[in-house]
């Protein structure tokens, strides 16, 4: 895994908190973290979220299918933005997350 990923935004955290049994957050989290996000380095959280919230949004709060877009984001991060709705609008993501599921 790649050193110095950026840290898991307080945004992502919550979303993280609501979706994923307390039993499944840790795991979760690590997950999360291998997602860096597009773009050139350095990559900061604010870069990563919109990747991680997708991941977050197509995993449904289950380990199997987070790791599913994990390996989408690995294959291309378009793609992940894309399954989530989060590929035609920048701030979708945002939106997602401040929303109560």
């Amino acid at each position: 895994m790649p050193e110095n990923l950026p840290p898991l935004s307080a945004l992502v955290l919550g979303k993280l908190e609501q979706i994923f049994a307390a039993d499944d957050r840790d795991d979760a989290a690590r997950l999360i973290l291998r997602i860096t996000g597009m773009g050139p380095r350095p990559i900061t959280s604010a870069r990563a979220d919109r990747c991680r919230l997708a991941a977050l949004k197509l995993s449904g709060g289950h380990l199997g299918r987070l790791r599913g877009a994990l390996r989408e984001f690995e294959t291309d991060p378009r793609d992940l933005l894309m399954a989530a709705g989060f590929g035609q609008d920048l701030e979708a993501h945002l939106q997602w997350a401040r929303d109560a599921d």
